[in-house]
């Protein structure tokens, strides 16, 4: 039997290979360049810098953040579900 969790996993997954075909077709290129693609498939902007946009996907729960140039060329990116993201932001512990 597969449940809702599954299902959602199965869009989750092909929307992070869907992402990462994008940024390997337009590695190097303006961020404006993809930034309608990103938007149509559910992404929304949360926040960045010049060197740094950060987005999210709500739905998914992923959390996307990309890498910037001094001219606004993608330099690089992670891709991240939720849950992964707030484990990395643990603090550690003794």
């Amino acid at each position: 039997m597969i449940g809702p969790q599954m299902v959602g996993q199965d869009f989750r997954v092909e929307m992070m290979e869907k992402v990462e075909a994008l940024f390997d077709a337009h590695g190097g290129k303006p961020f404006a360049d993809i930034a309608g693609d990103l938007g149509d498939w559910g992404f929304v902007q949360k926040g960045g810098d010049p060197a740094t946009v950060v987005m999210e996907h709500g739905d998914l729960q992923l959390y996307l953040e990309i890498e910037l140039d001094d001219v606004g060329k993608v330099h690089g990116y992670a891709l991240l579900p939720f849950d992964e993201m707030a484990r990395k932001q643990e603090k550690f512990r003794w």
